[in-house]
C-alpha cells in the first residue's frame, strides 16, 4: 500500500525527487540532472508498462532523453521573450495540484506530510519546490506549444494511417454498447400547426402589449423542459452551442428586453427574449408551443413500436423493422445502426429503457414529442478497444497530438544546438 501511494505522488506530480549526494548523469546549460532523478522517472514508466531488467533499461535511456529535452525547453524560455511563464501563475497551478492529489485520495495535509516525511524524507515545503519546477516545465512546453508549432487538420487517410499503426498501443474506451434504432417521427397537420401558432401569437401578445412578465408566460403556457420551474432561462449560452439554429441566430440577433417574433421550427413554435449581453454569449429565456400531431397517427406510430418490441426481434428482424417504418433517412442506411458509445455516456432516458444491458436486449418504446423510438443492444464490451468509425473524433485527437509530438521534437533538436549538454556515462 505504501508503495502505490509513492507511485500515485510521484505519478501526479509526474517529476522525479531530487535527492542530497547523487551523482549528475548530465548537465544541460546550467541545469544539472541528477541519476535519481532519471531513476525515479524510469520507475514510473515501469509502472505503466512493466518490463524486465532489459525493458528498464531501454526506459532508462528514453526517461534521461526525455529529461533533457525538458532542461533544454527551459534553457530556450530563459532567453525567449516570447515564453512568459510567472512565479504567481506557478504557485497558482501548485496550490490546485496539492489541493487535487489531497480531494483524490482523501488526504488531509497533515497526512500528506507525514507520507512525504516516512516514503521520501522530505518536507512539504520541499515537494511544493519539486513539483513548482514541473509545472514550470509544463507550462514553458505548452507556451512553446502554442508559439511555434501550427498545428494542421489532418485528413482522414492520415488518421487512419495512424490507427492502423498505432491502434494496439490506444487506450480502450471502456464499457461500451453498440445500438440499433427504430425512428418514426409522426407529421402534424396543418390544423395542429394553426393551432399551436395561434396559442404561440397569443402569448407574445400577453407579453409585449399587455406588460405580463416573459417568466411568468413561460411557466405557464411553454412546453419546455423545466419551465415551470425555471420560468424558460437558457442562461448564458454561445455561438454553436444550441442544436436548433434558427433559435440561436435569434437569440444573437435581439437586444436585451427584446422579444422576438414567432419561430417555427421542426418541434414547433418559439419565443426568444434576450436579458443580457456578453462578449461571448447572451442570456437568453424560452417559450415553446409544440405542434403535435394527430391523435390517429401517433397510435399508429405506438401500435408500430409496440408491435417490434414484443415481438423480440433478431438483428435481421429489427433491420427489416427499420427499412419498412423508419423514417430517418441516415438510419435506415445505416440499418438502424447508431455505432458504438460508451454506457455513461448513453442518454439517460435511452439506458434506462432496458432492462438489461445485454446483447439483443430491446428497450422499452420512447417518445420525444412527436417522434418514437426503439432501440436494440447489436453488442456489448466491458473495455472495448477504439474503432476507427464509431471513435474518429478521439482517434484524430491522438494522431494531431503525435504530430505536434514529432514538431515539437525536432524543434528541440534544433535548440540542442545553442545550448550545452554534456552527457555522463
Amino acid at each position: 500500500m505504501k508503495k502505490a501511494l509513492v507511485f500515485l505522488l510521484m505519478a501526479t506530480t509526474l517529476f522525479a525527487f531530487e535527492f542530497s549526494g547523487d551523482k549528475v548523469i548530465a548537465v544541460v546549460g546550467d541545469s544539472a540532472v541528477l541519476y535519481s532523478d532519471v531513476d525515479a522517472y524510469t520507475d514510473m514508466k515501469m509502472q505503466q508498462y512493466g518490463g524486465d531488467l532489459l525493458i528498464r533499461n531501454i526506459l532508462f535511456e528514453q526517461s534521461l532523453e526525455e529529461l533533457i529535452n525538458s532542461r533544454i525547453l527551459v534553457a530556450h524560455a530563459n532567453a525567449d521573450t516570447n515564453i512568459k511563464v510567472s512565479d504567481f501563475d506557478v504557485s497558482e497551478q501548485v496550490n490546485t495540484r496539492i489541493n487535487q492529489i489531497l480531494a483524490q485520495n482523501k488526504f488531509t495535509r497533515e497526512q500528506l506530510t507525514a507520507i512525504l516525511k516516512e516514503q521520501e524524507n522530505m518536507t512539504l515545503t520541499e515537494f511544493r519546490e519539486q513539483l513548482g519546477i514541473q509545472i514550470r516545465q509544463e507550462m514553458i512546453r505548452q507556451q512553446v506549444m502554442q508559439h511555434y508549432i501550427v498545428e494542421r487538420d489532418l485528413s482522414r487517410e492520415e488518421v487512419r494511417e495512424f490507427f492502423n499503426s498505432f491502434k494496439d498501443s490506444l487506450p480502450p474506451m471502456g464499457e461500451s454498447i453498440r445500438l440499433q434504432k427504430i425512428e418514426i417521427q409522426t407529421k402534424s397537420d396543418s390544423l395542429e400547426r394553426q393551432k399551436a401558432y395561434d396559442a404561440i401569437t397569443f402569448v407574445r401578445r400577453q407579453i409585449v402589449d399587455r406588460g405580463e412578465k416573459f417568466e411568468d408566460m413561460a411557466k405557464k403556457y411553454s412546453k419546455a423542459p423545466n419551465a415551470e420551474n425555471d420560468g424558460g432561462d437558457l442562461g448564458f449560452i454561445a455561438k454553436g452551442t444550441l442544436s436548433l439554429v434558427r433559435l440561436e441566430a435569434a437569440a444573437f440577433s435581439l437586444e436585451p428586453g427584446e422579444v422576438s417574433a414567432p419561430i417555427e421550427t421542426r418541434i414547433g413554435w418559439h419565443l426568444i427574449k434576450v436579458s443580457e449581453r456578453t462578449g461571448e454569449g447572451v442570456r437568453a429565456h424560452h417559450i415553446f408551443i409544440p405542434v403535435n400531431a394527430s391523435e390517429t397517427k401517433i397510435a399508429e406510430a405506438m401500435k408500430i413500436i409496440d408491435s417490434v418490441a414484443n415481438s423480440n426481434p433478431t438483428e435481421a428482424q429489427f433491420i427489416k423493422a427499420v427499412e419498412k417504418y423508419g423514417t430517418d433517412n441516415i438510419a435506415k442506411a445505416y440499418k438502424g445502426d447508431v455505432g458504438w458509445e460508451l454506457l455513461s455516456a448513453v442518454d439517460e432516458q435511452i439506458r434506462n429503457s432496458f432492462r438489461t444491458i445485454s446483447v439483443g436486449a430491446i428497450s422499452q418504446p420512447i417518445r420525444k414529442e412527436n417522434t418514437f423510438f426503439l432501440y436494440r443492444i447489436s453488442d456489448y464490451d466491458q473495455d472495448r478497444p477504439m474503432d476507427f468509425e464509431s471513435d474518429y473524433d478521439e482517434i484524430s485527437k491522438y494522431a494531431s497530438m503525435l504530430q505536434s509530438q514529432e514538431r515539437l521534437r525536432d524543434l528541440i533538436l534544433r535548440w540542442r544546438n545553442d545550448v550545452f549538454v554534456k552527457i555522463y556515462q
